[in-house]
């Protein structure tokens, strides 16, 4: 299983819709919370506490 597969299966943990994947930016995103969830090394931290707001 691939990264690709991976990200489209990663639900947001404050909405729940679908993340986008953004690793090359550094972490995924949700687009309807407009928040990114940051990757720490080779860990994902989905803590929403943790997460950073996109810019509009």
């Amino acid at each position: 299983m691939g990264l690709e597969e991976i990200v489209a299966m990663l639900r947001c943990p404050v909405c729940g819709e679908a993340m986008k994947n953004s690793l090359e930016e550094g972490g995924v995103d949700c687009l309807s919370c407009r928040l990114r969830f940051v990757a720490e090394g080779d860990i994902l931290n989905l803590l929403p506490e943790h997460a950073q707001r996109l810019e509009a």
